[in-house]
């Protein structure tokens, strides 16, 4: 097994879930904190052999305990099943924006 990225994020307490866009291109990680964080990595970015790959979005999930997560089928969005919602995921100039559907 070769490995091809190594990823590096603010994600702190410990990655909880991840899901892959339909065409590979992005790949999205939860953490298990408070505010259950969310980080959006371009997986097709082009980085030195050796460096580590930064998510293009990082910002607060929701406050309720993520159970799954999940892309829609265009790969603009991630959907995060929660304990007592489901929220909406989108992203863009660094952040990530969460909205309780």
């Amino acid at each position: 097994m070769q490995e091809m990225h190594l990823v590096t994020s603010q994600l702190t307490k410990g990655i909880m879930h991840t899901a892959w866009s339909k065409d590979g291109r992005y790949l999205a990680a939860s953490d298990h904190s408070t505010d259950h964080c969310i980080a959006i990595f371009d997986m097709q970015a082009k980085i030195k052999s050796g460096a580590k790959l930064a998510p293009i979005a990082f910002g607060k999930g929701s406050r309720s305990t993520i159970l799954s997560l999940g892309f829609n089928s265009t790969g603009n969005a991630v959907i995060a099943t929660c304990v007592k919602a489901v929220v909406l995921i989108t992203w863009a100039n660094g952040a990530v924006k969460a909205q309780t559907c």
